[in-house]
């Protein structure tokens, strides 16, 4: 008896696993298929049916949230230096990969359009005050939910900042 109680335990939680449904996101958008953090990047993401986004984002020398991965742009652009360090005017010279320019959050924000799921990874320091005024503009033009916006961070005085 003892054992078919068990038995139908293991078999109850396992369809309930099963009804879980789970979410794919594509990371910095379909970096695999475009320059990553790129709205050519995030179209291809969309056009793959994901559930959700993963992008990063730091904030230029000019205040404005930028959606770029490394805190050096050397890698992915044709110049050299600090994306924070960078004006906005100077960031948008930039193309990822010689191809796709460099989005701002709210220009991201935008083209998703409430459509799925963002998450935000706060890389660069100082970044949690204006990536909040940011969603908050696009939960207050009606596009977007707050339960459809995530923040995430290696830092943890960003996220402190953020929540506070």
């Amino acid at each position: 008896m003892r054992i078919l109680l068990i038995i139908s335990i293991i078999l109850i939680n396992m369809n309930n696993l099963q009804a879980q449904e789970t979410l794919a996101y594509g990371h910095r958008g379909a970096m695999g298929h475009a320059p990553e953090n790129t709205i050519a990047s995030i179209k291809k993401a969309l056009e793959l049916g994901v559930d959700g986004i993963e992008i990063d984002v730091f904030k230029c020398k000019t205040g404005e949230i930028i959606v770029f991965h490394d805190k050096k742009i050397n890698n992915l652009t044709n110049s050299k230096g600090y994306i924070e360090q960078k004006t906005l005017s100077e960031i948008r010279a930039l193309k990822v990969n010689g191809k796709e320019p460099i989005p701002t959050l709210d220009e991201v924000l935008k083209y998703i359009d409430g459509t799925v799921n963002l998450n935000i990874e706060l890389k660069g320091k100082n970044t949690s005050r204006g990536v909040l005024k940011v969603m908050e503009s696009a939960v207050k033009n009606g596009k977007w939910k707050r339960n459809q916006l995530f923040i995430s961070s290696f830092n943890w005085d960003e996220l402190f900042a953020f929540r506070n």
